[in-house]
Protein backbone atom coordinates (compact mmCIF):
# COMPACT_ATOMS: atom_id res chain seq x y z
CA UNK A 1 0.00 0.00 0.00
CA UNK A 2 1.02 3.13 -0.91
CA UNK A 3 2.31 5.24 2.28
CA UNK A 4 -0.04 8.40 1.53
CA UNK A 5 -2.92 6.00 0.95
CA UNK A 6 -4.77 4.47 4.37
CA UNK A 7 -7.60 2.96 6.07
CA UNK A 8 -9.74 4.03 8.51
CA UNK A 9 -10.30 2.15 11.27
CA UNK A 10 -13.89 1.02 9.48
CA UNK A 11 -12.02 -0.01 6.79
CA UNK A 12 -12.77 2.78 4.24
CA UNK A 13 -9.85 3.57 1.73
CA UNK A 14 -8.20 7.15 2.58
CA UNK A 15 -5.42 9.36 0.82
CA UNK A 16 -3.88 12.17 3.01
CA UNK A 17 -5.28 15.57 2.16
CA UNK A 18 -1.59 16.86 1.60
CA UNK A 19 -0.84 13.77 -0.93
CA UNK A 20 -4.18 14.88 -2.50
CA UNK A 21 -3.50 18.22 -3.26
CA UNK A 22 -0.34 17.87 -4.55
CA UNK A 23 -1.29 14.39 -6.49
CA UNK A 24 -4.80 14.73 -7.62
CA UNK A 25 -5.08 14.95 -11.62
CA UNK A 26 -8.02 17.20 -11.07
CA UNK A 27 -6.21 19.76 -9.10
CA UNK A 28 -3.12 19.54 -11.20
CA UNK A 29 -1.85 23.20 -11.60
CA UNK A 30 -4.35 25.09 -9.30
CA UNK A 31 -2.63 27.27 -6.56
CA UNK A 32 -2.96 25.00 -3.29
CA UNK A 33 -5.11 27.37 -1.84
CA UNK A 34 -7.67 26.37 -4.43
CA UNK A 35 -7.19 22.91 -3.48
CA UNK A 36 -7.68 23.19 -0.29
CA UNK A 37 -11.29 25.49 -0.93
CA UNK A 38 -12.03 22.39 -3.09
CA UNK A 39 -11.25 19.56 -0.11
CA UNK A 40 -13.46 22.04 2.04
CA UNK A 41 -16.26 22.41 -0.50
CA UNK A 42 -16.27 18.56 -0.48
CA UNK A 43 -17.53 18.69 3.14
CA UNK A 44 -17.98 15.06 3.68
CA UNK A 45 -15.13 14.18 5.98
CA UNK A 46 -13.70 16.26 9.18
CA UNK A 47 -11.13 19.07 8.05
CA UNK A 48 -10.95 21.99 9.89
CA UNK A 49 -10.94 25.35 8.03
CA UNK A 50 -9.18 28.52 9.46
CA UNK A 51 -9.65 31.20 7.48
CA UNK A 52 -6.28 32.22 7.98
CA UNK A 53 -4.13 29.42 6.93
CA UNK A 54 -7.11 27.60 5.37
CA UNK A 55 -7.31 23.48 5.66
CA UNK A 56 -4.70 22.00 7.85
CA UNK A 57 -3.81 19.46 5.53
CA UNK A 58 -0.52 18.42 6.88
CA UNK A 59 -2.60 17.44 10.15
CA UNK A 60 -1.78 13.53 9.34
CA UNK A 61 -5.71 12.72 10.61
CA UNK A 62 -6.52 15.17 7.26
CA UNK A 63 -7.64 12.64 4.82
CA UNK A 64 -9.88 12.03 1.69
CA UNK A 65 -12.39 9.16 1.48
CA UNK A 66 -12.19 7.17 -1.89
CA UNK A 67 -16.25 8.68 -2.27
CA UNK A 68 -15.02 12.02 -1.58
CA UNK A 69 -12.01 11.91 -4.40
CA UNK A 70 -15.10 10.63 -6.52
CA UNK A 71 -17.36 13.65 -6.19
CA UNK A 72 -14.83 15.94 -6.42
CA UNK A 73 -13.59 14.50 -9.42
CA UNK A 74 -16.96 14.20 -11.07
CA UNK A 75 -17.97 18.02 -9.80
CA UNK A 76 -14.71 19.20 -11.62
CA UNK A 77 -13.54 17.35 -14.43
CA UNK A 78 -17.04 15.59 -15.44
CA UNK A 79 -19.55 17.89 -14.49
CA UNK A 80 -21.51 14.89 -14.31
CA UNK A 81 -22.72 14.90 -10.16
CA UNK A 82 -26.57 16.47 -9.80
CA UNK A 83 -26.91 19.81 -9.75
CA UNK A 84 -27.86 19.90 -5.22
CA UNK A 85 -24.37 18.87 -5.09
CA UNK A 86 -23.03 21.41 -7.22
CA UNK A 87 -24.38 24.39 -6.02
CA UNK A 88 -23.89 22.98 -2.20
CA UNK A 89 -20.12 22.46 -3.40
CA UNK A 90 -20.05 26.05 -4.52
CA UNK A 91 -21.14 27.86 -1.85
CA UNK A 92 -19.15 25.79 0.55
CA UNK A 93 -15.83 26.96 -1.84
CA UNK A 94 -16.79 30.55 -1.60
CA UNK A 95 -18.36 30.90 1.65
CA UNK A 96 -15.61 29.21 4.26
CA UNK A 97 -17.38 30.95 7.19
CA UNK A 98 -21.41 29.32 6.44
CA UNK A 99 -22.26 32.97 6.82
CA UNK A 100 -24.31 33.16 3.46
CA UNK A 101 -22.25 36.18 2.53
CA UNK A 102 -18.59 36.12 1.25
CA UNK A 103 -16.77 39.71 0.96
CA UNK A 104 -16.29 40.64 -2.82
CA UNK A 105 -11.86 40.87 -1.72
CA UNK A 106 -12.28 36.88 -0.77
CA UNK A 107 -14.43 35.61 -3.96
CA UNK A 108 -12.85 37.85 -6.37
CA UNK A 109 -9.47 36.92 -5.71
CA UNK A 110 -10.46 33.11 -5.43
CA UNK A 111 -11.48 33.75 -8.92
CA UNK A 112 -8.62 35.34 -9.64
CA UNK A 113 -6.32 32.33 -8.11
CA UNK A 114 -8.63 29.43 -9.88
CA UNK A 115 -8.17 30.79 -13.16
CA UNK A 116 -4.46 31.88 -13.09
CA UNK A 117 -3.42 28.56 -10.67
CA UNK A 118 0.36 28.18 -10.61
CA UNK A 119 1.75 29.43 -14.28
CA UNK A 120 1.64 32.75 -13.02
CA UNK A 121 3.47 33.92 -9.60
CA UNK A 122 0.94 36.64 -9.50
CA UNK A 123 -1.83 38.39 -11.24
CA UNK A 124 -2.21 38.90 -14.26
CA UNK A 125 -4.42 41.33 -16.78
CA UNK A 126 -6.07 38.18 -18.23
CA UNK A 127 -6.62 36.36 -14.90
CA UNK A 128 -8.29 40.02 -13.02
CA UNK A 129 -10.25 40.12 -16.23
CA UNK A 130 -11.51 36.70 -15.65
CA UNK A 131 -12.54 38.11 -12.48
CA UNK A 132 -14.16 41.14 -13.34
CA UNK A 133 -16.61 39.30 -16.02
CA UNK A 134 -17.49 36.79 -13.45
CA UNK A 135 -18.28 39.26 -11.14
CA UNK A 136 -19.98 41.17 -13.77
CA UNK A 137 -22.07 37.71 -14.39
CA UNK A 138 -23.02 37.82 -10.84
CA UNK A 139 -24.21 41.32 -10.49
CA UNK A 140 -26.28 40.74 -13.44
CA UNK A 141 -27.72 37.82 -11.79
CA UNK A 142 -28.43 39.40 -8.86
CA UNK A 143 -26.14 37.51 -6.87
CA UNK A 144 -23.92 40.60 -5.30
CA UNK A 145 -24.89 42.87 -2.50
CA UNK A 146 -25.52 46.37 -4.06
CA UNK A 147 -24.17 47.77 -1.69
CA UNK A 148 -20.86 46.17 -1.12
CA UNK A 149 -20.68 43.63 -3.87
CA UNK A 150 -20.37 40.66 -1.40
CA UNK A 151 -21.40 37.53 -2.69
CA UNK A 152 -24.98 36.70 -1.52
CA UNK A 153 -25.13 32.92 -1.16
CA UNK A 154 -29.13 32.48 -1.17
CA UNK A 155 -28.95 34.28 -3.97
CA UNK A 156 -25.81 32.42 -5.90
CA UNK A 157 -27.63 29.39 -5.27
CA UNK A 158 -31.26 30.51 -7.10
CA UNK A 159 -29.25 31.97 -9.63
CA UNK A 160 -27.22 28.73 -10.66
CA UNK A 161 -30.72 26.53 -10.15
CA UNK A 162 -32.53 28.83 -12.86
CA UNK A 163 -29.27 28.65 -15.26
CA UNK A 164 -28.11 32.30 -14.96
CA UNK A 165 -25.01 31.33 -13.52
CA UNK A 166 -23.10 27.86 -14.78
CA UNK A 167 -20.89 26.82 -12.56
CA UNK A 168 -18.85 24.81 -15.35
CA UNK A 169 -16.71 27.99 -16.46
CA UNK A 170 -15.09 26.97 -12.55
CA UNK A 171 -15.25 23.47 -13.30
CA UNK A 172 -12.87 24.36 -16.39
CA UNK A 173 -10.94 26.99 -14.88
CA UNK A 174 -9.71 24.71 -12.22
CA UNK A 175 -8.96 21.62 -14.21
CA UNK A 176 -7.51 23.80 -16.66
CA UNK A 177 -5.06 26.31 -14.44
Amino acid sequence: MNPENKATSKGQQCVNASYFIDNAPVLKGCQRKVGQRVLYAAGKYQLFYNQSIGIDVEDPKASVMWEDFLNIHCTLDKGSVEIGYQIKFWQRFFDTTKSGITPESDYMSMLECLIRGQSLPSPNSSSLLFAELYQKKLRESNCLDPTDSSLLLDKFKRAIEQGLIQTDILCVSINNA
